[in-house]
């Protein structure tokens, strides 16, 4: 079984190094043959435009509602890094991810009450995260994605350390 193994190990490894020294080949024979040199996309001038804009969308812009501070982004990975700056002001994160395989959704409506059924903020996110101060204690967040899905969940929420949530929003067929 172990000498079965290494020789499949062994094919595994020549097939790759094979097929690795054929793209190379065939991906300089394109090159020549079209005439133009490979152009990395960060020396194109709409990739610097995109990623400008991008860095744009990155800033996490903290807002204040009169009743909680919070924040909505993570689109792209430079936005992301941005919410995981900010995540230190706050006292409670939300993903919101969609489907089997977690993919990121924004455009969420966002609805949270206190214990007392007072609203506190009412948004729509910019991204799939969701930043808020809060004062510590128990709410209800009421979701709704684009699409019409609708979650609710009870959070509890201290003042001491970031209480973190993943609300799964199923696809159509789950």
């Amino acid at each position: 079984m172990k000498a079965t193994y290494l020789i499949l190990v062994i094919m595994l490894s020549i097939c790759t190094i094979m097929t690795g020294s054929t793209y190379a080949a065939d991906s300089s024979d394109e090159t020549k043959a079209s005439g133009q040199p490979f152009v990395h996309p960060s020396d194109d001038a709409s990739y610097s435009k995109d990623m400008r804009d991008d860095e744009v969308l990155a800033k996490a812009k903290p807002t204040d509602n009169g009743k909680v501070q919070y924040v909505s982004g993570g689109v792209a990975v430079s936005g992301m890094r941005a919410i995981d700056a900010e995540e230190h002001a706050y006292n409670l994160k939300m993903l919101f991810v969609g489907g089997a395989e977690g993919e990121y959704l924004a455009d969420v409506a966002v609805n949270i009450k206190d214990a007392k059924g007072n609203s506190l903020l009412s948004t729509t996110t910019e991204g799939p995260v969701l930043l808020v101060k809060l004062p510590p204690g128990h709410y209800t967040v009421s979701t709704q994605t684009s699409n019409g899905t609708m979650l609710t969940r009870h959070v509890n929420v201290g003042d001491d350390h970031l209480a973190s949530y993943v609300l799964r929003y199923p696809t159509k067929s789950q």
